[in-house]
Parts: structure tokens; C-alpha cells; sequence
């Protein structure tokens, strides 16, 4: 799917209210402009929850606010996987979901995740807003920042000032630095 000059760009768009279960993709890459999410950019599922989405081999790039499975997300996650994925953005990038809202996000994993030219963001999500995060796993995530200040890049969130919990597993984590400044790491 390729949009670059559209907001609000995922395969299923915006999905409300929807049970997802056991949902994978391979070699799935999306471009938009801002909002931009590989399954959807935006997914409402507070009572009902998603369990296993699994993309392997994606490539998501936008401008702004760019997510692997989704751009916002409320309702529980678990189980899911974002694998050998580049996300792309300017800024507000999460390897899994960019922003999550009351939500629990437990077992969720991302292996071999790179990152390129982002501000604020986080190898599972950018930014949690009252989240329970528990035992996650994070293994070979790379931030390559190309142009521009990059800051506030996070193993678990880029912004994480309501993280209920903070159980991470990681391995191989590193930054590719560029001239432009040292990120801050925030966990």
C-alpha cells in the first residue's frame, strides 16, 4: 500500500470494536504520509482484545506518527510480534504500536527492528498513556539516526510518564549515531 500523501494509512484503516486473533502477514510494506500503522492506523478494541498479530518482513514509513502493528491503539495486546521490520519516520515511531491507551500489553515481542531518522521512539511502543507492560522481549533493535536532532529513543516506550510496569527482556540492543547529537534513553 502506498499513499505518501494521505493521513490515517494501514492495510484495514480503522477498526472498531473488532476481535483480532491469530492474524499474520509476510512481506507487507506501507507508506502514508502521517498516522500510518501496518495493520491499521487506528484500532478501538477496549473490552474485546487482540491476541497474536504476527508481520514479518514489513516496512512502514511515514512522516509522522508511524507504528509496525498499528498507529493508536486502545484495548489489550498480547502475544503479538513485530520481525524483521524497518519503520520509518521523522518523528513518533513504536516498533509495535506508536500510541497505547488503558491498555495491558504483556508477551509481545520485536526481533530484528530497525529504526531510521526517528524522534521519540520506543522498540515496542512510543508512547503508553496508563499502560501495564509485562514481559515483553526485545532482541537485535537498531535506531539509525540520519539527519536532524534525534532524542528520546526508548527500549520499551519513547515516552513512558505513565508506564504502569516496566518487565522487559533485551538482547543486542544498539544505536547506529549519526553527527547529530547523542539520543536520550529513556526506560
Amino acid at each position: 500500500i502506498t499513499l505518501v500523501g494521505n493521513d490515517y494509512v494501514g492495510i484495514a484503516s480503522y477498526v472498531n470494536s473488532a476481535k483480532l486473533q491469530a492474524l499474520s502477514g509476510s512481506n507487507i510494506s506501507v507508506s502514508g504520509r502521517n498516522y500510518v500503522g501496518g495493520i491499521a492506523w487506528y484500532i478501538y478494541s477496549y473490552w474485546i482484545g487482540l491476541d497474536a498479530l504476527n508481520l514479518n518482513n514489513i516496512q512502514i514509513t511515514g512522516n509522522n506518527q508511524v507504528g509496525g502493528l498499528f498507529w493508536q491503539m486502545t484495548g489489550n495486546l498480547t502475544y503479538s510480534s513485530v520481525n524483521n521490520a524497518t519503520i520509518v519516520s521523522n518523528s513518533y515511531a513504536g516498533g509495535l504500536v506508536w500510541y497505547i491507551i488503558s491498555s495491558n500489553a504483556s508477551y509481545n515481542s520485536v526481533k530484528n527492528l530497525t529504526f531510521r531518522a526517528v524522534n521519540l521512539a520506543g522498540w515496542l511502543f512510543g508512547s503508553l498513556n496508563s499502560v501495564s507492560v509485562n514481559y515483553n522481549f526485545i532482541q537485535d533493535a537498531t535506531v539509525i539516526r540520519s539527519s536532524g536532532d534525534a532524542n528520546y529513543f526508548g527500549r520499551i516506550a519513547g515516552d513512558s510518564t505513565s508506564l504502569a510496569n516496566n518487565y522487559a527482556f533485551e538482547e543486542n540492543i544498539f544505536f547506529k549515531d549519526t553527527p547529530a547529537g547523542t539520543p536520550t534513553l529513556i526506560f
